[in-house]
């Protein structure tokens, strides 16, 4: 172990060492020549160098001896892909729209009244766009067509389920962030107005306008989801279940998006006396590029902000009421009744409200650690002026220091939390660090973001010289984004998606005895798979029984507490345990009889490599 984390370190070294070197070889080429690299030229350059660097990383994350750390390395991976296209598409769109809408008719002011209706029907796009593709994607749409299509086919029907809830996580996540950066931008745009950039106490009260913006556009989407589940039939089916529980999901994201960046563009306001745009860059201030000339206590500040919604996580989880946990588990799990569901709306709102809330807080985390840390790197002299290089940089740190707080985070996820100086219950203390874990993701998935951002930019201008109208800096910009999201998002749903949800990282793949076997005996496979599930969940509550059973206390008067059923209770349940008996030694002989069958399979396989192999040989 501790040779692997010396090479591992040795690796990271290695790294930097090259990093470092680049850097001053570049500005050893800057002093000599008479005009030093373009900034597509360093653009390219910081980016492939970053790039090499980061991929490397992941490696050892994901190799990790420690099955924990693979599983979040694995999902920071996912949520960062996610991310990462999700703002890309959107900046390139939104581009576009300034560019062809906003900048023409209602010039380059950023809070006037037409860029603000541009920017809100921007993000009711998105919005719409997000809701239809999960109807449809759930089945929901399809209710009535699917229903005829699985009668009586089980199987199919749950294959055809898990194929669904892939493309739902795949595309809910995905659309969710767009329309969380969508979101953003329209209510950026709110707090760019006069009124609230006045004072940063002022610039908060946007957070309440994107707050009640939110709440509304999810009530009326709550409403004509029911309306459409409830329209045909008068019962909600297990398709617009799925697609209510995965709106729902996508809908907290947009609002955690919305609250947390409103609220640190008001923190950092207060803290730096200037308030940022939009997109988070500090452009109109009273300081020529203010982020390069920030006080070490504005550095500070910044940070220790981090701290604090850091500690934010865990009070809230502290405090969360458990009825709330126990009647958002109900309506998941569909153990509410449609009465139960009408006399607990307003608490079912409620804890919706406070899950937003919760990934708001858990999401500022990671806005003001990113902002700190790229002031802190901006103040070094020789990155000034250097936005390309300054952006790999920050991705590259925030990277490393992402994963390696894993290492720290799984340490208190793995320690008995009640033995902590403020104890807190486990399940609590899990599910705070495990939405601190998520948060590392926007974080990773927003620097690489900024840092391609800035690479692309610096390639578009070079566009702008060609005499073809269409190609200019702004359609470049969309087709580079649409290119890499075509590469990505299909090799992510396809492989790391699949993987993370089947947790690969338990065998190293995906595990499918399926596959396994030759294809006219994959369906009895199916069935032995299914039946041995059973038979080792019934094993387990018959286990579970006896083990109550065993743990009986005596009565006070030496007798057994236990106390006989009524004879045909008795009775019954004696017969109900042969008959379970007989059952899983049914299940016993069909899985012997089938691993005989993959035997022989597996000797087929062996022999015709053989001959294979002597056949090479």
């Amino acid at each position: 172990m501790i040779g692997r984390a010396a090479r591992g370190l040795q690796q990271r070294g290695f790294q930097i060492s090259l990093l470092l070197f680049a850097l001053c070889l570049k500005k050893a080429l800057c002093e000599e020549a008479e005009e030093g690299p373009s900034a597509a030229d360093v653009a390219i350059a910081a980016t492939l160098l970053g790039a090499i660097s980061f991929i490397m990383t992941l490696y050892y994350f994901t190799n990790y001896h420690d099955t924990d750390i693979q599983k979040y390395s694995w999902k920071i991976i996912s949520d960062t892909i996610s991310i990462f296209c999700a703002v890309l598409i959107f900046q390139s769109f939104n581009d576009l729209a300034e560019a062809y809408i906003i900048d023409p008719l209602f010039g380059p002011e950023e809070a006037s009244p037409g860029a603000l209706l541009v920017d809100m029907l921007h993000m009711l796009l998105w919005f719409c766009i997000m809701q239809f593709f999960l109807a449809k994607l759930s089945g929901a749409l399809d209710d009535d067509m699917l229903q005829e299509r699985f009668e009586g086919k089980e199987k199919e029907k749950e294959e055809f389920k898990e194929g669904c809830e892939i493309n739902m996580k795949c595309f809910a996540v995905l659309l969710a962030h767009m329309t969380g950066f969508a979101s953003i931008n329209a209510f950026g745009t709110v707090q760019q107005f006069p009124f609230f950039k006045s004072s940063p106490v002022m610039a908060f009260t946007a957070v309440f306008v994107g707050l009640f913006g939110q709440l509304g556009l999810q009530r009326i989407t709550d409403m004509i989801r029911t309306k459409v589940s409830k329209g045909d039939d008068g019962t909600v089916s297990e398709w617009e279940d799925l697609w209510d529980d995965e709106t729902e999901e996508a809908e907290n994201d947009v609002m955690g998006l919305t609250l947390s960046f409103l609220t640190m563009n008001a923190i950092r306001f207060g803290i730096t006396g200037c308030l940022p745009n939009q997109e988070g860059k500090e452009e109109e201030c009273t300081v020529e590029e203010f982020l390069y000339h920030h006080s070490t206590v504005d550095k500070w500040l910044l940070l220790g902000t981090a701290f604090v919604f850091t500690f934010l996580v865990f009070l809230i989880m502290f405090k969360w009421p458990e009825s709330l946990s126990e009647l958002a588990e109900a309506k998941e799990k569909g153990e509410l009744s449609e009465e139960q569901m009408e006399k607990q709306a307003n608490m079912l709102l409620f804890s919706r409200l406070c899950e937003g809330v919760f990934v708001a807080v858990s999401m500022c985390f990671s806005w003001s650690f990113f902002y700190a840390v790229q002031m802190v790197l901006a103040g070094i002299g020789f990155l000034e002026g250097q936005p390309e290089l300054l952006a790999v940089l920050l991705a590259l740190t925030i990277s490393l220091l992402s994963f390696g707080s894993l290492i720290f985070l799984d340490k208190l996820y793995d320690s008995d939390s009640s033995k902590w100086p403020i104890p807190i219950d486990d399940a609590k203390c899990d599910k705070a660090l495990t939405a601190l874990m998520c948060s590392i993701a926007l974080l990773v998935g927003f620097a690489w973001e900024q840092c391609f951002d800035q690479s692309v930019d610096a390639l578009a201008e070079k566009t702008n010289k060609v005499p073809i109208d269409i190609v200019n800096q702004h359609t470049t910009k969309l087709f580079l984004s649409l290119f890499c999201s075509a590469l990505l998002v299909p090799a992510w749903k396809m492989y790391i998606l699949p993987y993370v949800l089947k947790e690969g990282w338990d065998f190293g793949y995906v595990l499918n005895l399926v596959d396994l076997v030759e294809d006219d005996k994959k369906e009895e496979m199916k069935e032995v798979i299914e039946h041995v599930k059973k038979a080792i969940r019934e094993c387990k509550n018959l286990d579970d029984a006896e083990e109550g059973g065993k743990g009986k206390e005596k009565s006070p008067k030496g007798e057994d507490s236990y106390k006989s059923l009524p004879g045909t209770a008795d009775e019954a349940l004696k017969k109900q345990n042969s008959e379970l008996k007989a059952q899983l030694q049914q299940y016993k002989q069909m899985f012997d009889q089938h691993m005989g069958v993959m035997t022989a399979n597996f000797k087929k396989i062996d022999a015709t490599i053989g001959r294979l192999e002597k056949g090479v040989n």
